[in-house]
């Protein structure tokens, strides 16, 4: 299957969505997603809530994360990444902790939530001559999410402005966008956007000068486990590639 088909699909469902919202259905504030696909949005841990993620991505890689919220108003947590977990190479550890917090200073009403936060974790290897992730983490963040609940399920739309610590190589501020239908909690369809402003250098090994474009499919299961199919870097600027990465993630939501 090739990249136009993935993003054929993941464009038939964002339309799919786009026909949901029509004027004559309620626009009420629906439970906020806790992230996109990678990047976060202004949804929160309840008190005493904590969050186990598992993501396993190319390369036998597996990247954990654990996280607590408190007092309905801010979260905390921490992630370690990994490559060749399984097969028969040397298990490779990156070098660093990530770091995660996120506060909510604005609750949703008519206008949407805000937040800001921290995440220094990226995605796949760590290359410490370089100081930087494969793709870079987020860093400091500020992001805005508004949520509508309709007939055919709830809407949730996000977008922030971001600045990595990874900033060796460019220094610049990012954007990022994403957007989330939850079929009656059960299903959901993510799609992910992030402009890498602060990694466009063209003759770069990572990035080619273009956006990053992530999808995900999430299957929620009872009230506290959650699985998702991610479709990764649907535009192929990573490496120059013409290849669609595909991971898979399982997250546990409970409280103490």
């Amino acid at each position: 299957m090739t990249k136009g088909f993935y993003t054929l699909a993941i464009l038939a469902a964002a339309f799919a969505c786009g026909a949901a919202l029509s004027p004559a259905l309620a626009q009420e504030p629906a439970v906020q997603p806790l992230y996109l696909v990678y990047h976060p949005t202004a949804g929160l841990l309840d008190h005493g809530a904590y969050l186990i993620r598992g993501l396993a991505g190319a390369e036998s890689s597996l990247l954990g994360q654990l996280g607590v919220g408190f007092k309905n108003l801010f979260q905390v947590g921490a992630s370690f990444g990994m490559q060749n977990v399984l097969g028969y190479g040397s298990l490779e550890l990156n070098d660093k902790i990530g770091l995660q917090a996120r506060v909510r200073l604005i609750e949703e009403s008519d206008a949407p939530a805000l937040a800001i936060g921290f995440n220094s974790q990226g995605l796949g290897v760590y290359h410490e001559e370089l100081e930087r992730y494969d793709r870079k983490s987020v860093g400091f963040y500020v992001v805005v999410s508004k949520n509508w609940m309709f007939a055919l399920g709830d809407i949730s739309a996000h977008g922030g402005v971001s600045l990595s610590t990874e900033r060796t190589d460019d220094d610049d501020p990012n954007l990022f966008v994403g957007a989330d239908w939850t079929i009656l909690k059960r299903l959901a369809f993510i799609l992910d956007l992030d402009a890498a402003l602060n990694d466009n250098a063209r003759d770069s090994e990572f990035g080619q000068g273009g956006i990053y474009l992530d999808a995900g499919i999430r299957w929620f299961y009872g009230e506290s486990l959650l699985m998702t199919l991610i479709f990764q870097d649907l535009t192929g600027n990573f490496g120059g590639s013409n290849r669609v990465g595909r991971a898979f993630e399982f997250a546990f939501i409970n409280s103490f």
